[in-house]
């Protein structure tokens, strides 16, 4: 078998080689995992086999990973968060509009929040509440315009002796 022979190298490109390969670790210490990859990818251009580099360039491209993942994670845990802030301020509305007989309005908010979230336990008790209060509303109306034709009718039945008695002939 026949060895590849490495190349001479003079003390100043060791000097350089040593140097950015000891940053590059010293920058994998620090996470700094992009300052890293750009010492490791130097001493690689030079000399692709010195020491470890290969394993520099893979710990500072799986440190980058993480990183990423990581950041991915906190930004859907903040996206959960807001969203959660949301569904509360929402809930509070609703439940106000339900206190002051708006239910359009609640029924509304109460949309938005299946939006965020179709599956969130308050939707359903506040739906039914909704649903009852629009059931009452319905009952009272009714109740309210039967009151009132019985009166319109008590009225007109009234009507003729009224006509008489204005006219003086109710005698």
């Amino acid at each position: 078998t026949q060895e590849v022979a490495k190349p001479k190298r003079s003390q100043e490109e060791l000097e350089y080689l040593e140097s950015h390969y000891q940053l590059a670790k010293a920058k994998i210490e620090e996470g700094d995992y992009d300052g890293a990859l750009f010492d490791a990818e130097l001493v690689r251009t030079v000399d692709p086999r010195f020491k470890q580099i290969d394993s520099i360039v893979s710990l500072a491209k799986q440190g980058l990973i993480a990183l990423e993942e990581a950041e991915r994670k906190k930004k859907e845990e903040r996206e959960r968060l807001e969203t959660e802030t949301k569904i509360r301020e929402l809930l509070a509305k609703a439940s106000e509009a339900m206190k002051d007989d708006k239910l359009i309005l609640a029924e509304n908010y109460l949309n938005e929040i299946a939006q965020f979230d179709p599956e969130n336990s308050n939707l359903y008790s506040l739906k039914l509440e909704i649903d009852a209060a629009k059931k009452e509303q319905e009952r009272l109306q009714k109740e309210q315009a039967e009151r009132e034709a019985k009166r319109n009718e008590f009225l007109a039945a009234l009507a003729p002796a009224k006509s008489f008695f204005s006219q003086g002939e109710w005698y």
